[in-house]
């Protein structure tokens, strides 16, 4: 495990916050937000590049394939207003997931990998009631 995992997950453990991790170094959290009532994120921590890391959703709402285009053209319309979160169909091409990458500073990677990851959850939870309007509408 990098020293940026080891020192996040500390980070984690010290704030009380509750996380999983799998074999593959992958931590999972599970936040309760205003809009999106339950957001799963993760944190990946890149095992190639040591200060780099990728933060993400899991699904956030499912589309059916008849809906497609409209989830595409409104994960576009928010990729132009976040710039550094992006939101995208996931392989399946069925539910809508976010992402972000960062590079860390080695010092205080634990405090800059919190704030990016709670960046992450604000524009989720900013976003989502678009993504339900759109679905249900």
């Amino acid at each position: 495990m990098s020293v940026y995992a080891s020192r996040f997950k500390s980070r984690l453990d010290r704030d009380g916050v509750i996380y999983d991790e799998e074999e593959n170094g992958l931590i999972s959290i599970v936040f309760s937000m205003d809009n999106a009532k339950s957001v799963r994120v993760y944190v990946d921590f890149d095992d190639d590049v040591e200060n780099l890391v990728s933060f993400g959703s899991f699904a956030l709402g499912e589309f059916p394939v008849s809906m497609r285009s409209k989830a595409i053209v409104l994960c576009n319309e928010m990729n132009g207003t976040y710039r550094w979160v992006k939101f995208y169909l996931n392989d399946d091409k069925r539910c809508i997931v976010a992402s972000a990458n960062a590079i860390l500073d080695e010092e205080i990677c634990d405090q800059e990998s919190v704030e990016y990851l709670m960046a992450l959850l604000e524009v989720i939870d900013e976003v989502y009631p678009a993504f339900m309007k759109a679905r249900w509408a």
